[in-house]
Order: structure tokens, then C-alpha cells, then sequence
């Protein structure tokens, strides 16, 4: 075989390999791409998983963050975390969420709370929750509404709708509540009845 025929040979199977070995790489950076937005990291870490909004015909090619998790402090450095079981942004600036547990401030300044569904505002720290709405305060409140708009800055919340559950003093219902200080003061408005434990009725009559 001549030498110039022997060299063209070899060079086309320089060239058939190296096209080969190219669209091999491609394959590869395409399937890691694709797996990128999906992952799971195990403990307590952030947990997150990309997928299409699995009702709302309008949200179908949104992504949802599974498990996400978002926390900070407020205006007086007290730490808070909230938790869903997903999460789905509304727009820049405003996430729904989906079965929903928050946690505000520490120790004597605690409030947890627990939701069907929220609407959280990042920036602004507003977090307006419906559907099933518990909120347990450290000074002794445990209390269920529909709906409540809980400003995570000022530690203030307002109820959107009738509220019923335990005072430190007894059982009560109401219209509405506007809670101040993470529950340190309570008002409740419009339509009270209260139920006084025996200790608190007593107490009350000795002052």
C-alpha cells in the first residue's frame, strides 16, 4: 500500500473516532445538565426537587422546590424558620407554599405555627396563612383560625376570620385577633366568650 494511502486511511480513522468521542461528550454534558435540577441532600440540609406544578393548568411549567426551607432573622435578631412541603413562586418576590410549619423567635419568645397553605413574602418577611391555621404562643395561647397574617418582622399577627382555642385563663372564641410581641398581648375583638378555669376565676376575685 503506497505511504500516502496508508497516512489518508489512518487520518479518516483519527477523524471517525474523534467525531465519535465529540458526541459522546455532548451526550454526557446534555445528561448532566438535565439531572442538574434535581437533588437531595440527606439530614437536615436543604432538600430540593424540581418538577411541573402538579394541578393549576396555568402553573403547569412552573417549578416546585420540594421540602424547601427559609429562615432569617427579624427586627430584633430573633431567628424564625419556615418550612412546606413545597414550594411554588408566585412571582419575585412571593412564594406558595404547602402544608406549612413556622417556627418564631426562641424560648419565651416562641411561636409555632402550622397551615394548609401560605403565601410567603420574602423581602417584606410577611407570611399570610389559610386553611386549618394553628398558632401556639409561649405565653400560653393555643389558638385555630382560617386565616392569619403574621408580619415575622414586628412579631404582630392579625386573624382574617373567627378564632377558638386555649388562653392561659381558660377557653375562648372570638371574631378576630391581633396578637402583639409574639403573644405577649392578645386582643381579641368582637363577639368574645370565655370559659375561666377554676384557678384563673379565683385569681381574678382576689385582686
Amino acid at each position: 500500500m503506497p505511504i500516502f494511502a496508508k497516512k489518508l486511511r489512518n487520518h479518516s480513522y483519527f477523524v471517525h473516532f474523534s467525531k465519535l468521542l465529540l458526541a459522546g461528550l455532548a451526550l454526557a454534558i446534555l445528561l448532566a445538565v438535565g439531572l442538574l435540577p434535581s437533588f437531595q441532600k440527606d439530614g437536615a440540609g436543604l432538600r430540593l426537587a424540581f418538577t411541573s406544578a402538579p394541578t393549576n393548568k396555568d402553573e403547569t411549567n412552573i417549578p416546585i422546590m420540594k421540602n424547601p426551607r427559609y429562615q432569617g432573622v427579624d427586627n430584633n435578631n430573633q431567628p424564625f424558620l419556615i418550612t412546606a412541603f413545597y414550594a411554588q413562586h408566585k412571582d419575585k418576590e412571593t412564594v406558595i407554599l404547602k402544608n406549612v410549619h413556622a417556627n418564631l423567635g426562641v424560648k419565651d419568645n416562641l411561636v409555632k405555627v402550622r397551615a394548609d397553605e401560605a403565601n410567603y413574602s420574602i423581602y417584606e418577611k410577611l407570611l399570610t396563612l389559610v386553611g386549618g391555621v394553628q398558632l401556639y404562643y409561649a405565653s400560653g395561647y393555643q389558638l385555630e383560625t382560617d386565616g392569619v397574617l403574621i408580619d415575622i418582622n414586628k412579631g404582630e399577627a392579625n386573624s382574617a376570620g373567627s378564632v377558638s382555642g386555649i388562653a392561659p385563663f381558660g377557653t375562648i372564641t372570638a371574631n378576630s385577633l391581633a396578637a402583639y410581641d409574639k403573644g405577649a398581648r392578645v386582643v381579641f375583638v368582637g363577639k368574645v366568650h370565655m370559659i375561666l378555669h377554676r384557678y384563673s376565676a379565683s385569681r381574678l376575685k382576689s385582686y
